[in-house]
């Protein structure tokens, strides 16, 4: 019998082979020099709803295996506002906005260097594409940088058991004003 003990001995190599590159099959492990999409940094993006396109910025941090962020709104006033239930997993990013009206969140996913994906509030669904290139906004008279085209002076009024201070700010030349 030993061509049949031959044969049992492959044929239990042979299931034995198989049971080993069958388990592979089941059970996923990435592919050698695959890395996990680089969410991290900043991203910025235009929402186009009815009647106003929004810029928005995505601020996103992985820090202790944990992923956390934060967005801006600069057409709104809003800054910092944080971002909750942040999850990456392979080229797809979610987040929502934390304590905002209408549960505002965002599915997209990584593609040729930018996140395609739609944002939804309150029941509405917009496109909306993030990328890492930097958003233009527009330079505001109300953040005025140096040298200004005026003069400031410091200012107090003491009256009672109230006092008064601002700054008062004079045009540059003859006035009147």
């Amino acid at each position: 019998m030993p061509g049949g003990t031959r044969r049992r001995r492959a044929g239990v190599r042979f299931m034995l082979l198989l049971s080993v590159l069958g388990t592979g099959l089941f059970c996923p492990v990435p592919a050698l020099g695959q890395r996990p999409a680089d969410f991290a940094g900043d991203w910025s993006g235009t929402l186009a709803v009815p009647g106003a396109e929004i810029p928005l910025v995505v601020h996103l941090v992985h820090e202790g295996g944990r992923w956390s962020g934060t967005a801006d709104s600069p057409m709104q006033g809003a800054a910092g506002l944080p971002l909750a239930r942040v999850r990456v997993q392979g080229a797809s990013l979610e987040f929502a906005l934390a304590n905002i009206p209408g549960e505002p969140r965002f599915q997209g996913e990584l593609r040729a260097g930018s996140i395609h994906g739609t944002f939804s509030q309150s029941g509405q669904t917009f496109p909306l594409i993030l990328s890492r290139q930097k958003l233009e906004l527009p330079q505001r008279p109300q953040e005025p940088k140096p040298p200004f085209p005026y003069r400031e002076e410091e200012v107090v009024c003491a009256g009672g058991d109230v006092t008064l201070a601002g700054t008062l700010t004079i045009p540059e030349g003859e006035g009147p004003f």
